[in-house]
């Protein structure tokens, strides 16, 4: 009866220490895939009609990043931008006019969108820019 209790524990014992070991190796994984060599995907999605407009970042497809800001923005809004760029910007005139803009810095991306969209609008704010990386913005 004892050698039967010592078998259960030693096969629970394997088996938890298994679980471990894959659950480690699939960190791992996680933590490889992960270390910001891979690039990141975002996204701006705008709905010509109603003037919504939906964004998404850190993302690891492009096609997931796309779908994101189309949820965010209407299921009528159509993708304005897609990139791998550190940061990403999005300007509109007052009566419609829109530019996009990617760079390697806030700057260079909010710039960039403020020229594209006085091109097509007059006045253009600035909506948003935004970091295309994991989870922290540097400053």
């Amino acid at each position: 009866m004892k050698r039967q209790r010592n078998w259960g524990l030693l096969v629970g014992s394997v088996a938890m220490a298994t679980l471990a070991w894959l659950a480690l190796l699939q960190g791992r994984t996680a933590l490889a895939e992960d270390d910001g060599k891979c690039p990141r995907y975002a996204a701006i999605a705008l709905d010509d009609f109603t003037g919504s407009y939906g964004y998404a970042y850190n993302y690891s497809t492009r096609k997931e990043a796309e779908e994101a800001a189309i949820r965010w923005a209407g299921r009528n809004a159509r993708v304005i931008l897609s990139t791998t760029a550190p940061y990403f910007a999005f300007a509109r005139g007052p009566l419609g006019g829109w530019g996009t803009g990617t760079g390697n810095t806030y700057w260079e991306a909010a710039t960039a969108a403020l020229v594209n969209a006085r091109k097509h609008a007059l006045s253009p704010q600035l909506k948003f820019c935004r970091y295309n990386g994991p989870d922290t913005t540097p400053h």
